[in-house]
């Protein structure tokens, strides 16, 4: 029974490797282009952003999308097209995520909403709504707590 076992694992596994051979790449999400991007000294790090829509050109407070760990703005494509029709987005790649760098600086919550604050204030924004996925739930809460005038809601 182990031994069966042992052999229909070491197929399946020979069958995803020669799957995943076989298999063209995945190609680029769809989506909105961002009006703006680039990079931002922000808390010693050259931080990685993305902008959707304008900034101030709406009532309606922009949207600060923030990506959990071990993901980047690449990984939040479909969420920014879910709402950047209606409204503006921003998307920024944490510390060590995507196109930001990782240096020696701890790591934490507090210091990720720490950075999300400093990357509003460089693009003067006054409130956003915030939304976090995973790790980046955390880092909206942090954010929220330590720098509340900057939070208009958490979604």
């Amino acid at each position: 029974m182990v031994r069966q076992m042992v052999v229909m694992g070491i197929v399946a596994m020979g069958v995803t490797a020669w799957a995943a051979e076989s298999s063209p790449p995945p190609s680029k999400p769809q989506g909105p282009s961002p009006s703006r991007s680039g990079h931002l000294p922000i808390n010693g790090l050259k931080l990685y952003y993305e902008v959707y829509g304008e900034l101030g050109k709406s009532k309606t407070a922009p949207l600060l999308l923030i990506p959990g760990a071990f993901l980047s703005t690449d990984s939040m494509k479909p969420w920014v097209a879910a709402f950047a029709a209606k409204r503006s987005v921003i998307v920024f790649d944490q510390q060590g995520h995507g196109r930001t760098a990782d240096t020696s600086r701890k790591m934490s919550y507090e210091q990720f909403g720490d950075d999300a604050a400093a990357l509003l204030r460089a693009l003067k924004v006054e409130r956003a709504d915030v939304m976090g996925y995973s790790q980046g739930g955390g880092v909206a809460l942090q954010l929220a707590l330590r720098h509340p005038t900057l939070v208009n809601s958490l979604w």
